[in-house]
């Protein structure tokens, strides 16, 4: 990773949702800051819920600045083709590491969210992270009441069953 004294002049922030009023958002501020105050969606079918660290390698030794900004590059042009609506990811730089967000909500199911992450962990084989999937639509695998997290590292994705917020109702709703 570079040090903070070569990253100064290469700080980067990007965020992008499409269409807020229908990603269930009452309003934006001038400063694009989100303000949401006691809103729920309570027709919600599938929700993602994400980070990731982006890094282009998992050994220190690996560790290439130029490759990790193409990398950071291609993820912010993935970003803005990713033109839905219901839909936030975030790429902030922080203390000299980039950080992604994914919040998505959408009223039926779509893969596009879960094949994001992965292509993420094929191009940058160090990035690690977890996304947590709660689709009510998932009847067929028996996970309608369930949350699913896909976890990512060391360039590979898997899926795993939650331990903490399933099944959903007990522990989350009655």
């Amino acid at each position: 990773m570079l040090s903070n004294k070569k990253r100064k002049n290469k700080t980067k922030s990007f965020c992008l949702a499409r269409n807020w009023k229908s990603a269930g958002f009452p309003h934006r501020t001038n400063h694009s800051r989100i303000v949401v105050s006691n809103y729920r969606n309570h027709t919600q079918m599938i929700e993602f819920n994400g980070w990731a660290i982006i890094r282009e390698s998992f050994k220190e030794d690996d560790d290439d600045d130029k490759l990790l900004n193409s990398i950071i590059n291609k993820i912010e042009l993935k970003i803005t083709e990713l033109d839905y609506g219901n839909e936030i990811y975030s790429l902030k730089y922080l203390n000299g590491t980039y950080h992604l967000s994914i919040m998505v909500n959408h009223n039926h199911r779509t893969e596009h969210v879960i094949d994001f992450f992965k292509w993420i962990s094929e191009i940058s084989k160090g990035s690690y992270g977890i996304l947590y999937v709660q689709d009510d639509e998932d009847i067929e695998r028996g996970n309608e009441n369930k949350f699913k997290v896909w976890i990512m590292k060391k360039g590979k994705v898997s899926e795993r069953d939650d331990t903490y917020l399933s099944p959903m109702n007990p522990e989350v709703e009655e």
